[in-house]
């Protein structure tokens, strides 16, 4: 019986039909992911100025930040693109020291599904002169390799991807992010901007997306 209500609620959660060709109310249904869900998701969840990246830092952000949510206060579930934070430019000092980056081979390194545990990732290791920035691609795109344990198992919500160079800027949610991650007075934002604009990675600003690609 038990295993009965288990199927039934993963089915429930996971698809609009249920059996008996029934349907669930509209409130009820899992709306998919796109990338321009995760663009209105960072515009309008809460996201903390602290950088919770591992247990202590968590804490202290919870602490620092009383709207700041320890369990579901990122993106939930799976959409068409994984996402990595971190310095514009490679800055071996900022490389991290812990047990998790052990498992990575040359040239691999870390994504996540979501884009805002992947901004206090870049923004834990940002300077003065070489700020944050959040990276995008298509899942289907990356190389990715699973381990057998921890968050990059299969559908542990990281990934593990030996070509990040395939990845790009999106511009308008590095600006919103910047924005809530640092305020007004300490963005800089138009020299923000400007680095990004100088950046040679691609940021799909004026091809067949047009100018809705940049927004995106």
């Amino acid at each position: 019986m038990l295993t009965g209500i288990a199927s039934l609620a993963r089915l429930v959660r996971g698809s609009k039909n249920i059996p008996g060709g029934l349907t669930l109310p509209k409130h009820l249904r899992t709306k998919p992911r796109t990338n321009l869900s995760d663009l209105k998701n960072v515009l309008t969840k809460h996201i903390t100025k602290e950088n919770p990246i591992d247990i202590g830092s968590d804490i202290a952000a919870a602490k620092a930040d009383p709207k700041y949510q320890m369990i579901g206060g990122g993106i939930e579930g799976r959409g068409p693109s994984i996402y990595r934070g971190r310095t514009l430019v490679d800055d071996p000092s900022q490389i991290s020291t812990k047990k998790q980056m052990a498992v990575l081979r040359p040239g691999e390194s870390h994504f996540t599904t979501d884009p805002i545990e992947a901004a206090h990732h870049g923004y834990a290791s940002q300077s003065a002169d070489n700020p944050a920035v959040i990276l995008r691609m298509l899942a289907e795109d990356a190389n990715t390799r699973t381990t057998r344990f921890g968050m990059t198992k299969p559908g542990g919500g990281h990934s593990i991807v030996s070509n990040e160079q395939q990845a790009h800027i999106p511009f308008l949610m590095n600006i919103i992010i910047r924005l809530k991650k640092m305020g007004w007075s300490d963005a800089h934002i138009f020299k923000y901007m400007k680095q990004l604009y100088k950046d040679p990675r691609p940021k799909n600003i004026f091809n067949t997306g047009g100018i809705v690609s940049i927004m995106l």
